[in-house]
């Protein structure tokens, strides 16, 4: 019976560590769109000054 206990106990570790990745996952994926976003109208607001001063 402990040896279920302990069974149970693992599979619940590895649901909440596989949550956690998920989640880190999700934060990293929502960051790198966030810098990407913010990259591309630096980009675009630059190649703007640089044709309109040209």
């Amino acid at each position: 019976m402990r040896n279920l206990n302990c069974h149970i106990r693992h599979i619940c570790h590895t649901a909440v560590y596989a949550l956690e990745l998920q989640r880190v996952v999700m934060v990293t994926d929502s960051v790198t769109d966030t810098v990407t976003d913010f990259c591309q109208s630096c980009t675009y607001a630059t190649a703007s000054f640089y044709i309109r001063h040209a």
